[in-house]
């Protein structure tokens, strides 16, 4: 870290979280709109139930595993060219 401007480390792992949290948020809404009936709708079938469940699941899953790689990338790739 010599030689360059101290906060660029910071403001890249800024970066990171704020990309992370919008995802986040992102699947959130996702989730929210699979897992949760609509207003006035009642129950339907039981297929249909686990289906919008087992959706929202891999959508979360599917979270993680992006969570995952752009950390990996972000910390190994981005942060240690950062100089």
């Amino acid at each position: 870290m010599q030689g360059d401007k101290p906060g660029v480390k910071i403001f890249m792992l800024i970066i990171l979280l704020t990309i992370i949290w919008a995802l986040f948020l992102g699947v959130s809404v996702i989730l929210s709109v699979l897992i949760t009936l609509p207003e006035g709708q009642v129950a339907g079938d039981m297929f249909m139930s686990a289906a919008r469940v087992f959706v929202g699941l891999f959508a979360f899953a599917v979270w993680v595993f992006v969570w995952e790689r752009l950390t990996e990338f972000w910390l190994y790739r981005i942060m240690l060219r950062v100089e």
